[in-house]
């Protein structure tokens, strides 16, 4: 048995599965992406105020996939740091306050 702990093999798989682990524990952002009902209700509601019709079910389901393929995308841009020293996203953020 004394022999197995002084085996540096097992030390470092040991510590590469513990690093494992306590990255997918505490990893805040999973990439998860959650639409509840508000948002497919907020997305209806822009269709209606775009086209002036209620949006069917096809229509909602693909505001909704838009939406999912955006937040995606928007996602990818922020992990790339493509908003830093940006003056475009800049002012507009600024616009928004």
């Amino acid at each position: 048995m004394s022999g197995l702990i002084r085996q540096p093999l097992l030390w470092f798989a040991l510590i590469g599965i513990a690093l494992f682990v306590a990255d997918a524990r505490f990893s805040a952002d999973r990439g998860e992406i959650y639409v509840s009902s508000a948002l497919k209700d907020r997305l209806g509601a822009l269709w209606t105020t775009q086209t002036g019709l209620i949006a069917t079910e096809p229509e909602l389901d693909s505001l909704v996939q838009n939406w999912i393929r955006e937040e995606v995308l928007y996602r990818e841009a922020l992990r790339l740091g493509l908003d830093q020293e940006d003056s475009i996203v800049r002012r507009r953020l600024i616009q928004k306050l």
